[in-house]
């Protein structure tokens, strides 16, 4: 009784904060997974170098109603995590566009200004800027 239980109570809390909230699954292109939740953005990017952090969606503006163009702003922080460093951390802040493509289906762009430190042979900070984008399809709720 439980293993049907237990999934059907999980896929009943999902739909339910599905409709109380935003809610998305996506792709971060260069091998990274997402998760929108409301303005806030669990993610993990993968690679030689890995990135475990998260987004903070501050400002969410509809720029073209009828193109579902919309305008973001905020900021991001996240650990590194590699074989070749001991670690470090890369934080920064972000603004770009994100364009309905299909229904639920969106394709984001943006650029931010990122800080860097990480540890290694040598410490190294650096400032940078970097462009990401991403696909996430919603699931459902509110758009604001």
């Amino acid at each position: 009784m439980r293993k049907i239980v237990l999934p059907g109570l999980l896929m009943v809390l999902i739909v339910g904060i599905s409709e109380a909230v935003r809610l998305g699954v996506g792709y971060t292109f260069d091998t990274g997974l997402h998760i929108r939740i409301g303005r806030f953005e669990p993610q993990i990017i993968f690679g030689d170098v890995s990135l475990y952090g998260a987004r903070f969606y501050g400002i969410e503006k509809t720029l073209i109603e009828k193109q579902a163009l919309d305008f973001y702003a905020g900021c991001e922080a996240n650990l590194v995590n590699s074989n070749l460093l001991d670690g470090g951390y890369v934080a920064g802040i972000f603004s770009g566009l994100d364009k309905a493509i299909y229904k639920k289906l969106h394709l984001s762009l943006d650029l931010g200004i990122y800080t860097t430190s990480l540890k290694g042979f040598e410490p190294v900070n650096d400032i940078g800027v970097a462009i990401n984008t991403k696909v996430t399809w919603y699931l459902g709720g509110e758009k604001r």
